[in-house]
This record gives structure tokens, sequence and C-alpha cells, in this order.
């Protein structure tokens, strides 16, 4: 009798160790943006808008989003997302509100690092996207208005993609994007950063592709967002003193 216990002991751990790996993916990427979403903000950008000629200059936001990557408080997100702001304030998942200064940008990148005097915000965990690979689960959690943050996800259709003017091999995500998703993270299984979003394909430029005949491979492969990927942002961040 003890050895038939022992023996289906033995079993049943196996059947458990065998498990693990499908119920670690049933739950993603919910435990993936559970991990994450306390360092996803929201980034308004108050930029000068063109006034009629003896009118006062108005002020126009934008929107994107950007993640918390030290516990010091230094955010990543797009360039163009911040690009000639006049103020930036940053939006917490919990609510509150801080004012938000550029410390360093890559152009070329489209990545611009900024900082919030905020000491105890969480920081996301750093992935490394050499493992990267088509067919990959990814997930994004993104700003798309104040009240909610969207999570999406879909799968690495393609790498090594270009999208002008960037010069920068990219990664292609099938999937969806809204408004105030440029500075979203993408997120791997296991929960960790391996990619920014950058840019999408809209409807109405893939519905013009396609009536052209003019699909890039990307495009051909699924690809509908794109992401940089996160061992090409890492030079920025440790260029800035970010402490991880």
């Amino acid at each position: 009798m003890a050895w038939r216990n022992k023996v289906t002991g033995l079993i049943m751990a196996a059947c458990l160790a065998a498990l693990g790996p499908v119920m670690a993916q049933e739950q993603y990427p919910a435990n993936a943006v559970r991990a994450n979403l306390p360092s996803v903000v929201l980034v308004d950008a108050a930029r000068k808008a063109p006034a009629p000629h003896g009118s006062s200059p108005t002020l126009v936001v934008g929107t994107g989003s950007g993640f918390v990557v030290d516990r010091n408080g230094h955010i990543l997100t797009s360039y163009h997302v911040v690009e000639k702001a006049q103020k930036i304030t940053v939006t917490f998942s919990n609510g509150s509100k801080m004012k938000a200064d550029v410390v360093k940008v890559d152009k070329g990148l489209d990545a611009a690092l900024l900082k919030v005097k905020n000491p105890k915000a969480r920081q996301v965990s750093l992935g490394d996207s050499s493992t990267v690979r088509p067919g990959m689960d990814a997930a994004w959690i993104y700003w798309q208005t104040r009240k909610e943050t969207p999570v999406l996800d879909g799968k690495v259709s393609i790498l090594n993609v270009t999208v002008h003017p960037l010069r920068v091999g990219l990664l292609g995500l099938s999937g969806t994007l809204g408004v105030g998703g440029a500075g979203a993270p993408v997120l791997d299984s296991s929960g960790k950063v391996v990619a920014m979003i950058t840019a999408m394909i809209s409807p109405e430029q893939l519905e013009k592709s396609k009536d052209a005949g003019r699909l890039t491979p990307a495009v051909a492969a699924g690809a509908r967002v794109f992401a940089i990927p996160i061992n090409s942002l890492k030079p920025l961040i440790r260029a800035a003193g970010v402490a991880r």
C-alpha cells in the first residue's frame, strides 16, 4: 500500500508540473497586467497651437502613455507624445497627478525619459527583447481615456520591421491600438516589458494599402501595431542615470 501511495504521489506531482505552464498561460495576460498596472501612466502634453494674427496662443493637449522604469520616478514614453510640450502631466492608476520634466530624449528611436518627484512609484521589470520570437503572446496596457486603461493582447507577427522615419528594427504585433497608445509597455507572458509601442497602421491606411496593392511584408504578416524592442531603449535608460 505504501508503494502505491508513493507512486500515486509521483504521478500527481508529474501531472501538476505538466499543467503548470498551461495554467500560467490561461492566467495571461491578467497576471501580467495586475503586476504592471500601477506602473503605467497617462501622459498629457500641452503645447502651443497656432493662433490667428493678434490672438493669444492657446495650449492643446496631446495624450499618450508611459511606464515607470525606476524607483526614482523616471518614466519612459514616446518622444512624439511630448515633443515641444510646454507642460507635461502624468496620471497614475490611482488617480494621482504629477508634473513631469523631460530629462533625456532619443529622437531617432522616438523615445523620451521623463522624471516625476515620486520615489514611491512602482517600477516595471524590463525583459530581454532578444528572446522575442514570432508567434509569442504579447499584451499592452495603455490609457485610451482618463477613466479607463485598456488591456489588449495579441501576437508577435514579425521582427526587424522598419517604419519610416524610424531606423530601428521594430516588433510587428497583431492587435489594435487607440488614441493614447503611444508609449505603452508591451509585456511578455512573464509580465516583463519587452518593447514600447510607437506606432500603428489605421484601418483606413490598411484599406488604402490593400487597394493599391502595396502591403508591406510586415502588414502582410499581420502586423498592425509597431513597438521598439526594450533592448534598443536600454542605452537611453542607462544614459539618464536610471537607478534600477
